[in-house]
């Protein structure tokens, strides 16, 4: 919960997406990728994201002793990675097994490019450049860093804390937001069932 535990912690999570980068990158080199190796990717990014968030929600905390700072930090935990998964994983798991059921032959499928021409794929782009995994460690790192050298700390919401617990706080209250929107959208626009007609269509 200190200034060391923050910058720390940060640093290790910083080379966690460090060796995230790598490990896929060397796998391809040596030739020895495989759908395990996926598999086990993305269980790590599973594990870490949540426990990331809970980590740091804890430590401040317990440096701060706010019960607000612990309950953000759980939604931040909570709905950063579903989130994330929302429109990646868990949209195309419905889309995957019904490619398998229907026997469809996607040999020659290509996958769309996603253009950032387009208002939606702006906001999209713009979005995973300011919440995506790699952006938020980077943001998470610098605020560690910053709280380490500035610690007058900052009045928020009539409580004294560091910048720190005010990013967990936005987090924690934008993260739901964005996953409830991104839910909305998802199931209003049937944009699933309209993915799998496109790769029907591309097969």
């Amino acid at each position: 919960g200190g200034l060391y535990g923050m910058v720390i912690g940060a640093i290790f999570c910083h080379l966690f997406l460090i060796f995230d980068c790598v490990d896929g990158e060397i796998a391809r080199y040596r030739k020895q990728t495989s759908l395990t190796g996926k598999y086990f990717d993305n269980l790590t990014h599973y594990m870490f994201e949540p426990l990331m968030f809970f980590s740091i929600s804890l430590g401040l905390y317990m440096n701060h002793g706010y019960l607000f700072i612990l309950i953000m930090g759980m939604l931040s935990a909570i709905f950063y990675s579903y989130s994330l998964r929302l429109t990646f994983d868990l949209k195309f798991r419905p889309i995957l097994n019904e490619v398998i059921s229907s026997g469809l032959d996607i040999k020659n499928y290509e996958a769309p490019v996603n253009d950032s021409s387009t208002f939606t794929g702006l906001i999209s782009k713009i979005a995973k450049l300011v919440f995506g995994f790699g952006s938020t460690i980077s943001i998470i790192l610098l605020i560690a860093i910053f709280d380490f050298f500035y610690t007058s700390g900052f009045v928020f919401l009539s409580y004294k804390v560091s910048l720190m617990v005010i990013f967990i706080v936005l987090y924690g209250a934008i993260m739901p937001l964005i996953f409830l929107i991104k839910m909305y959208i998802l199931i209003n626009s049937k944009d699933i069932d309209q993915e799998f007609a496109k790769i029907k269509d591309r097969c």
